[in-house]
């Protein structure tokens, strides 16, 4: 099968949970299908795209098709802030010329946002969308940073709805990441979703024991400019963390991961360290006593929990942060709480007790073995792209294209 995925960035290194999910996919799939990519360069980033479509194309992919952000936007008032942003005149001529050559079978559109390309391309070849989170549908826990007053979020919400049901339309196959996210799309969208879960490399992100980590270091881990992580950056510096200090004065707070907004590097202090972007965050899950998640916004799984889960790095979550885990069990496989002094309560009783921590980090571990190895989505994906071609084959034999 021929494959062409597009999304809004480059997806190496891969510096988010969506990115990582895309590379990961993509690199399994390659092993039995020809994957090419078609992205986003943001100005003043060429020399680094150009770079890492290398790295791409020497690995799994055949080739990889930059495409310079002019912002030659259409007036399309109608679409929301979100998609507004991501829709540029060289993507759709890049994407509308890829697709009349002919070298694709298929073209998977990663991202809502990347959503509104499916006119350009459904007509000569099947076509996919994931949507990565839907909390994108959502008023009140969406992961869009707020902008303007209620009443013109009120109103972006209402282009959302409607957006994502236009786009679910010119899709042959849906892909959703949680049986939540699947269900509200049902709902919201009125689309058929099929679920391929986000996964985890398993020999990647290796497993640690308790007693080669630092007990009193805790870290969160996080793409800062995506804005439910930096939300619970504040959030956790701000109301958390000072509750955790005063019963262990000792304790350290590591804020992981790449892209740091100014909000969140002003969060640095003596017992707050701000990792910035890393090549690698393992070193960190595999010495870190705590792993805590104070998630507040979105939906779907959080692929940060997953890495935490195989490393053996205990962790303390939000219901946000976990309710997408398919059987997963508080107090089994990790501690869950609502309020900033729960949360601190919990953060200090996990540091306190080794024993606790050792039994959860198990339990986690054994639960991402069962259920979230990554060649195991490779497979759900790939049935879905055979259901694409065969929806894309149906349409082109009744002209409904």
């Amino acid at each position: 099968m021929r494959i062409l995925a597009v999304t809004p960035r480059i997806i190496y290194p891969p510096l988010s949970g969506g990115e990582s999910r895309v590379f990961s996919l993509l690199t399994r799939l390659a092993r039995s299908h020809e994957l090419s990519l078609a992205t986003f360069v943001e100005p003043g980033e060429e020399a680094q795209a150009a770079a890492a479509a290398l790295r791409l194309e020497s690995g799994p992919l055949k080739k990889v098709h930059l495409v310079a952000r002019t912002g030659a936007c259409a007036s399309r008032p109608g679409l929301p802030r979100a998609a507004r942003r991501y829709f540029d005149e060289a993507m759709a001529r890049a994407l509308d010329r890829l697709s009349a050559e002919g070298n694709f079978d298929l073209v998977h559109l990663e991202f809502s946002e990347m959503g509104q390309y499916a006119p350009y391309v459904r007509t000569r070849a099947a076509t996919v969308l994931t949507e990565h989170d839907a909390s994108f549908l959502s008023l009140s826990r969406s992961y869009l940073r707020r902008e303007g007053g209620a009443w013109e979020q009120l109103k972006d919400w209402i282009r959302r709805l409607r957006y994502s049901r236009e786009i679910a339309g010119q899709a042959d196959e849906i892909v959703a990441v949680s049986p939540a996210d699947a269900r509200r799309l049902r709902w919201l969208a009125g689309c058929r979703a099929t679920l391929v879960p986000t996964g985890v490399d398993l020999e990647r992100f290796d497993f640690h024991g308790q007693d080669r980590r630092q007990r009193d270091l805790a870290m969160f881990l996080g793409h800062y400019p995506h804005y439910p992580n930096e939300d619970a950056a504040l959030w956790l510096c701000r109301e958390i963390w000072p509750l955790v200090r005063e019963k262990r004065p000792g304790a350290r707070l590591a804020l992981v991961g790449s892209k740091p907004t100014a909000a969140v590097q002003a969060l640095r202090g003596p017992d707050v360290e701000i990792s910035g972007t890393l090549p690698d965050v393992r070193p960190y899950l595999h010495r870190a006593g705590l792993f805590i998640a104070p998630l507040r916004l979105g939906f779907g799984i959080k692929g940060k929990l997953l890495e935490a889960f195989a490393c053996g790095a205990p962790v303390l979550a939000t219901p946000v942060a976990c309710e997408a885990l398919p059987g997963i069990e508080p107090g089994r496989h990790l501690l869950v709480g609502k309020t900033a002094r729960e949360l601190a309560r919990l953060a200090i009783s996990l540091l306190d007790d080794p024993a606790l921590a050792a039994t959860l980090a198990r339990e986690a571990r054994r639960y991402v073995e069962a259920r979230f190895g990554w060649d195991t989505q490779a497979d759900a994906l790939e049935r879905v792209y055979r259901q694409a071609l065969a929806g894309y084959a149906a349409r082109a034999s009744t002209g409904s294209s």
